[in-house]
């Protein structure tokens, strides 16, 4: 699998999937401070999965001309549950 990684997805969790066999393009590694929009296009252009923790694409999505992705079943957006370990609690 082709993922782009997003600035905010943890550096640790791209080392497992590339060791994992994947190949992932780092946001943070190769292009840090790009605009949102310059990733979308990146993963459409190359056919890369998007990883990330903002929950700002769906708008940018919606509003600036991807909406095709979500036509085309080509985006997904994934919001995984963090444990807040200091707390012991859930945060969604």
């Amino acid at each position: 699998m082709k993922f782009l990684a997003n600035e905010n997805f943890p550096l640790t969790s791209i080392r497992l999937l590339r060791e994992a066999g994947c190949t992932v393009v780092s946001v943070t590694e190769e292009m840090a401070g790009v605009k949102d929009s310059v990733v979308l296009s990146l993963a459409v252009r190359e056919k890369l999965i998007v990883l990330t923790f903002d929950r700002g694409y769906g708008d940018l999505i919606y509003n600036c001309g991807f909406l095709f992705l979500w036509e085309l079943s080509i985006f997904v957006l994934i919001r995984l549950r963090q444990v807040n370990l200091l707390k012991g609690s859930w945060n969604y």
